[in-house]
């Protein structure tokens, strides 16, 4: 075997032990009763996204019952347009 194929060899032979290492001790830190900070912080944000989502998806002032006059559609209508 040549020195660069047993280099290669060897770095591969550690790259997949160093990630085997990664694999577990993140699995264990996954399921440990603590579970990881990541999980609070991703929960609270779930929590507020759905608070939003609610929020728009209930608007207080339905459409239907706004009333706008002819000009103001008008300058609602030429802004959008230039």
């Amino acid at each position: 075997m040549d020195p660069f194929s047993a280099l290669s060899l060897a770095r591969n032979v550690i790259h997949f032990v160093d990630f085997g290492t990664w694999v577990v001790s993140a699995s264990f830190e996954l399921y440990s009763p603590d579970g990881i900070s990541t999980n609070g912080e991703l929960e609270s944000t779930m929590h507020d996204l759905i608070g939003i989502c609610a929020g728009l998806e209930q608007p207080d002032d339905p459409i239907d019952e706004q009333v706008a006059s002819k000009p103001e559609l008008d300058l609602i209508t030429s802004h959008l347009i230039s």
